[in-house]
């Protein structure tokens, strides 16, 4: 996972925690760490995040595709 240091910041949870097949459901994914996520790539890469598409993930792999799409643009 490339984003790695990113979705245990969001995520709150170590990165030898996270697996890449894990359901987002398994940790704090809940409309704060969403906002968290939002406000992250704003700020820091200057990226707007599709929100269709964040409501649809359902896996930390997902999560890592989302952001890494995200920031490409």
């Amino acid at each position: 996972m490339i984003n790695l240091n990113i979705i245990s910041e969001i995520l709150e949870t170590k990165k030898n925690e996270l697996k890449a097949d894990a359901k987002l459901s398994d940790y704090v994914w809940d409309s704060m760490s969403q906002i968290k996520l939002i406000s992250l790539l704003s700020s820091k890469y200057k990226k707007k995040i599709d929100i269709k598409k964040l409501k649809k993930i359902q896996s930390i792999i997902d999560l890592d595709k989302l952001i890494s799409n995200s920031i490409k643009k």
